[in-house]
């Protein structure tokens, strides 16, 4: 797994949006869960497993 980069974003209204760009190869199937997303803070688990189900390999 390798992180490219990160980048935020900011609405009018306020709400701030991390996007990252993730490169994965076959062989990272089995380390999807150890992805750490800081920014999501508490709810860091639940944004873990949302990738986890997005990234069916």
């Amino acid at each position: 797994m390798k992180f490219e980069k990160t980048t935020q974003y900011k609405t009018d209204d306020g709400i701030v949006f991390n996007l990252s760009q993730i490169t994965l190869m076959d062989s990272d199937r089995g380390r999807l869960r150890e992805l750490h997303f800081g920014e999501a803070k508490h709810a860091h688990y639940q944004v873990n497993s949302m990738v986890v189900d997005i990234i069916k390999i």
